[in-house]
């Protein structure tokens, strides 16, 4: 069984994070308000962010994928759209 091992560097606006992780653990990010949580996970599933770094998976930066490549789910808490996407 392989196993996956992901890494995540992310420069935000409010500071850096750097974390890593294997498959079947679970990652939480918590935090203030403010403190870029909505930030890290638009910028993972592929929304537009003043994010800059890697998220690196099996040795491919998905930060480099296309959004609707990425296999990411994000439900944003206000009603706006991916970039990617229309009403229809």
């Amino acid at each position: 069984m392989e196993v996956m091992r992901a890494e995540l560097q992310l420069h935000l606006p409010s500071g850096s994070v750097a974390v890593e992780w294997r498959s079947g653990e679970r990652l939480a990010i918590i935090g203030p308000s403010g403190c870029g949580k909505s930030t890290v996970a638009r910028a993972l599933a592929g929304a537009p962010t003043l994010v800059t770094g890697a998220f690196t998976l099996r040795g491919q930066d998905l930060m480099r994928v296309r959004p609707w490549l990425r296999n990411i789910g994000y439900v944003p808490q206000d009603l706006q759209l991916m970039p990617h996407l229309s009403v229809k």
